[in-house]
């Protein structure tokens, strides 16, 4: 049976769908290859892959001199367990068909301390599937997992008690919005013994997501990282074009706390593209090796021991402190509803913010003396514009010479009269942006349907008297819209949808009460801070990360972009935020710590915003950024990057503890030039 047919057979739609389901990106023999030697598979006696595909890591650790008493290999894809069948059976690999969760198929494992446990993890995001997909085989859902992996680690032997407690804790508490590879990675740590190693396969952007935190919290506590390898321009997965990360870790026993102020260092390795053969990743840094991955290896582990630093032009490596890393997961801590379970709050320097890798050598080599905050401490407040759950509807554009709208949900383009008083002014994409600095409500044609304190005249007779004076009259023409869109289905043939029934269009109806109206789906949520910001920022970037003002608050922000405002007593202006957020300064901690999608394009989240360490200045200082924010925003784009030339100066001086030249505008430009060679 081709695979299609068995996709088919199986209750899909056809194999590319079957395989996304499953999260199937095969690994590189070349990347399993130099993962597996880094990781020390040639002297590991027991080696696991728990999400073994077609076995291609297990066969990549006998390609770099391994051998095993034991090895072993689970697979819940029957055809990928087909297909690395005879060469696992040549290894003497335990080969299992199975839910590497369940802990009747654990069970069969001839050990559950493994001195290596080397995989490339699932990373789907399986919530989208309302139920388990497969006919013969099936593949759990979400419920099912997290429960499979509780029952598999109080029954494993290997755990003692407080680790069963722990394990179990952040099982019960890892994000529901977490994709599949968290729980994998909880499996993967609970397999390794104590000495052992782990070594994993991972997006770049992964370990900055928030529901990976208790994944940082475990390596924190649990392990010793050892190497991070970047894929600098992600060559390594080319069908998907996303960087990638290699983690080789040593399983310690148990600290009493993730945040110890430990004081050991890992290597941080950058491989750029120019390194790889068609044999190797690593072939041409030494083309005339045997085994350039061995050799490389070799390399890394002495830098590893000794604190070498490695600039090369295939090639960088320096060591990082795990404190650094520390510092990140601790600024977190207080929203983590299991912290307290999982230990009391210990005692930390809480002064230290995270300067990620490349702001954090500028600091080392210019301002070692600088305090840093971030923007909370400022009273400054960060989240992500509106979402609508139905822009078609929501959504239009006004035609300014005659006050109408077009909407395009209906196939004739409707023209409606709308009264000003149900329109707000939205900027949804970054088309709709202006060239400077300043968003003008004036200057905007978006425009998003906003019915707060208007409703249906069949909605009104519906309302008890209290509460029905507090709505106008949606006109008739209007009304006449919403009732024919409400009898559109926007789902297919076989899965009628319509649009009040949608999952985020029908929580906008409140039902009424004595002190409240009732809400009707049409209406969209009372807007807030993050809908109406000081300043937007979009989350996906091609060019230089670039913030906007929003001219008194009018414009509404699509979710498109993240948003950011001031709060009451803030120590900063909008204009002097304007100036910092449009900095290099900060245009290098975001092109350094923020996801590099397909095709080198820069995704900026909210909690990358967070995370902007921001230098402590006196309010002379910020007086001066205030005025360099003000002629930014009234630049109209015209010599607007000689005023972030100016604004990077006064920063680089702030911050710099000697005379000489320290060019922020270079750095941040030089970070973009890398990032949009991938």
């Amino acid at each position: 049976m081709s695979p299609n047919d068995f996709a088919l057979s199986e209750g899909f739609e056809n194999e590319e769908l079957r395989r996304k389901r499953l999260g199937q990106y095969y690994t590189d023999m070349r990347l399993a290859r130099f993962l597996a030697i880094l990781a020390g598979a040639s002297s590991a006696k027991t080696i696991l892959d728990p999400m073994g595909g077609r076995g291609d890591m297990i066969k990549a650790c006998f390609d770099m001199g391994s051998n095993p008493l034991k090895t072993a290999s689970i697979e819940i894809d029957p055809i990928a367990h087909e297909e690395g069948l005879n060469d696992l059976n040549k290894y003497k690999t335990k080969s299992l068909l199975g839910n590497a969760f369940d802990k009747n198929v654990l069970r069969n494992l001839p050990t559950n301390e493994w001195d290596l446990v080397i995989t490339n993890p699932p990373y789907v995001r399986y919530q989208t599937f309302s139920n388990t997909s497969g006919n013969t085989n099936s593949i759990p859902n979400a419920k099912v997992v997290r429960q499979n992996l509780l029952d598999s680690i109080n029954n494993n032997p290997a755990l003692d008690e407080e680790d069963k407690r722990l394990f179990s804790l952040l099982t019960k508490n890892y994000s529901g919005l977490a994709d599949l590879a968290v729980p994998a990675w909880l499996l993967c740590a609970s397999q390794v013994k104590i000495g052992g190693t782990l070594a994993m396969v991972l997006p770049e952007s992964w370990l900055t997501r928030d529901y990976v935190d208790v994944i940082n919290y475990m390596l924190m506590r649990w392990f010793k990282i050892k190497h991070l390898v970047e894929d600098a321009h992600a060559v390594w997965f080319s069908n998907i074009q996303v960087k990638t990360i290699l983690l080789v870790a040593e399983r310690i026993p148990r600290k009493d706390t993730a945040f110890s102020n430990d004081t050991n260092k890992f290597l941080y390795t950058k491989i750029f593209k120019e390194s790889m053969t068609d044999e190797s990743i690593v072939g041409n840094i030494k083309p005339k090796s045997k085994s350039p991955e061995r050799t490389v290896s070799n390399i890394l582990n002495a830098a590893f021991e000794n604190g070498e630093a490695i600039d090369s032009c295939f090639f960088q490596a320096k060591s990082r402190a795990i404190n650094s890393l520390e510092i990140k997961l601790y600024n977190r801590w207080k929203k983590f509803n299991w912290a307290v379970s999982a230990e009391s709050k210990p005692s930390y320097d809480q002064g230290k913010v995270w300067l990620g890798n490349d702001l954090e050598d500028w600091v080392d080599k210019f301002s070692r003396k600088t305090q840093f905050v971030t923007l909370s401490t400022l009273n400054i407040g960060i989240g992500q514009g509106l979402r609508t759950g139905a822009n078609k509807f929501f959504y239009a554009e006004k035609n300014i010479l005659n006050s109408t709208l077009v909407t395009s949900l209906l196939a004739d383009s409707k023209t409606l009269s709308i009264p000003e008083s149900c329109l707000k002014p939205v900027i949804r994409k970054q088309s709709d942006l202006p060239t400077g600095y300043r968003v003008k409500a004036s200057n905007t044609k978006g425009r998003v349907l906003y019915f707060d304190g208007h409703a249906l005249i069949e909605d009104i007779a519906a309302t008890s008297p209290q509460h029905a004076r507090n709505f106008r009259k949606i006109p008739e023409n209007v009304s006449q819209f919403i009732r024919a869109v409400e009898k559109i289905n926007v789902g297919t043939e076989n899965a009628i949808k319509y649009l009040p029934n949608l999952s985020a269009v029908s929580p906008n109806c409140r039902k009424e009460t004595t002190s409240s109206p009732p809400r009707f789906w049409y209406m969209l949520p009372l807007f807030s801070d993050r809908h109406m910001p000081d300043i937007l920022i979009p989350r996906v970037n091609n060019n230089r990360i670039k913030a906007f003002l929003n001219n008194g608050r009018k414009t509404v922000i699509d979710a498109n972009f993240s948003s950011v405002w001031l709060k009451e007593k803030s120590e900063v202006t909008k204009f002097s935020l304007l100036a910092f957020l449009n900095s290099s300064w900060t245009v290098a901690f975001l092109e350094s710590t923020a996801s590099v999608m397909g095709g080198g394009a820069l995704k900026v989240e909210a909690s990358h915003i967070r995370e902007i360490p921001i230098p402590k200045l006196n309010s002379q200082k910020w007086k001066k950024m205030d005025e360099l924010g003000r002629l930014l925003a009234d630049s109209g784009g015209l010599g607007g990057e000689t005023i972030i030339v100016q604004i990077d100066d006064f920063l680089a001086s702030a911050l710099a503890q000697d005379s000489y030249n320290h060019p922020l505008t270079d750095l941040a430009n030089n970070l973009i030039k890398k990032r949009k060679e991938i």
